[in-house]
């Protein structure tokens, strides 16, 4: 009975022991798989956070370049007759400056043209207060309707305010951007045939003038000369009339019908930063979608920025990686 009782014992310690094994093991492996597992979620729930920025940020970039919706206008002329020119002879220039840089015999380096609806008096404001105190900028618009309005006689006082605003008489709309975009070279070769350098930009547009002026310096042989700004002009008056202003001036004027060479300076973007940071915008000429409020924000900054620039120009080079495409939208 002892020796049956000592085996049966010795049996019975032997298989706690092997079980205490099994038992380490298993917990041993659902340790590891417990880590795997962590590993893996913390994988999986930042792609899944990654992808979620990265739609918001597209979301963002959609909605900054997505154009509001046209008003509903009459636009059947448009069908009857493409020639520019015989629009631009029946546009009536209403208001324009009394006077302004070009009316001398010196050249003009820099003309920059804001095309600007009637009503959006806040980005014309904030941009007199910010990039306009730094060079020649005019403000170009057509009218909100047919007849005289509310809107136009607040315009002439914001003209007869400010002197730097060109309105024309004809209606401001999505399908009228090329006879806008012809009425200010024909407004720039009668007001200002001396400029050196033609801007023509957008109401929601950050312009860096220091920047700009490097980007003139760079690209001499670019420079959009006052002979050249006619030779646009009197090649699309042959051109039929397309209303995207950037296709038809830029590539069936220019490119296929004088042949002109065209290349872009990635300074002058058509994106804006991913981060409101003064050294970041300091290493663009131009940047789009910008609101009055961003503009208002960055822009102290920007001069305090200009102002070391004057003394040395080794400033913010460590953002310049942050002005690249990669963190454009």
């Amino acid at each position: 009975m002892p020796v049956q009782l000592q085996v049966f014992t010795k049996r019975r310690a032997f298989s706690s022991v092997l079980i205490c094994k099994i038992m380490r093991r298993k917990i041993k492996t659902l340790y590891i798989f417990g880590r795997r597992r962590s590993v893996i979620t913390f994988f999986i729930i930042f792609i899944v956070s990654m992808l979620s920025v990265c739609r918001w940020l597209a979301q963002i970039g959609s909605r900054a370049l997505l154009l509001p919706s046209p008003p509903d206008q009459n636009l059947e002329h448009l069908r009857r007759n493409r020639s520019l020119k015989y629009y631009i002879d029946k546009t009536q220039l209403l208001i324009e400056p009394s006077s302004t840089p070009c009316d001398g015999v010196e050249e003009v380096p820099i003309l920059v043209l804001v095309t600007s609806p009637p009503a959006r008096f806040e980005q014309r404001s904030v941009i007199r207060s910010t990039w306009a105190k730094y060079q020649p900028t005019y403000f170009v618009m057509g009218l909100d309707g047919p007849t005289v309005d509310e809107q136009l006689v607040d315009n002439y006082v914001e003209a007869k305010q400010y002197g730097d605003l060109v309105i024309f008489d004809f209606q401001e709309h999505y399908h009228n951007l090329s006879l806008k975009t012809a009425l200010m070279l024909q407004w720039t070769l009668d007001r200002c045939p001396q400029v050196e350098f033609l801007l023509k930009t957008d109401d929601d547009v950050f312009v860096n003038p220091w920047m700009l002026k490097q980007v003139v310096k760079d690209n001499k042989d670019a420079q959009l000369l006052g002979e050249y700004i006619s030779k646009i002009l009197k090649a699309a008056f042959t051109v039929p009339l397309v209303n995207l202003e950037d296709i038809y001036f830029s590539y069936l004027v220019a490119k296929k019908y004088l042949h002109l060479t065209l290349f872009h300076d990635r300074r002058l973007s058509p994106q804006k930063p991913c981060f409101l940071i003064a050294c970041v915008y300091w290493h663009l000429a131009t940047a789009h979608s910008v609101s009055p409020a961003e503009l208002a924000n960055v822009w102290p900054k920007i001069e305090t920025i200009a102002n070391e620039f004057r003394q040395h120009e080794d400033v913010c080079k460590y953002y310049e990686i942050l002005s690249s495409d990669l963190f454009l939208y």
